[in-house]
């Protein structure tokens, strides 16, 4: 039975961390990461992934989206582009957490293609692109997932 919980953080800082200056996108197997020295870098490189992988899907939809894996310091994210329902998955010093969207929705489930492994997400882990983006500048300034989404691990 998986843990369906909000991880418990200190929260004691009342400030969020030094923003990442070294963030490693790694998109394509066998290409080398896009480095970004800022979040918003990051914005820019994944809004230019995700309207590549559109103009990719547009042309054959029988591809699945892309999968991304983003590095800095200890920590690392993974997350979709070119589908508006996405999935994140964060890392952190001591687990993964996986945001969950509809706890209640079923099959099918959701292929993402990425520079590590192809995964598929079940609908639960699935969530709009927006709130993923959300969830993911939070945890870049944060170093701990986001409050405003459920998580598992």
């Amino acid at each position: 039975m998986e843990a369906k919980h909000t991880p418990e953080y200190n929260y004691e800082r009342k400030f969020p961390m030094p923003a990442p200056s070294n963030i490693l996108v790694h998109f394509e197997q066998g290409e080398p990461p896009i480095h970004c020295d800022s979040i918003a870098a990051l914005d820019a490189v994944l809004d230019r992934l995700h309207a590549a992988e559109l103009d990719r899907l547009a042309k054959d939809a029988d591809q699945c989206p892309l999968q991304v894996s983003i590095e800095f310091d200890q920590y690392a994210v993974m997350t979709g582009l070119g589908s508006a329902l996405t999935f994140v998955t964060v890392g952190t010093e001591d687990d993964w957490y996986y945001a969950l969207g509809d706890s209640d929705a079923e099959e099918p489930k959701e292929m993402f293609c990425g520079p590590n492994q192809d995964t598929y997400w079940a609908p639960r882990n699935l969530i709009p692109l927006a709130v993923a983006r959300d969830a993911i500048r939070y945890f870049m300034e944060h170093q701990r997932p986001s409050p405003t989404l459920e998580w598992e691990n």
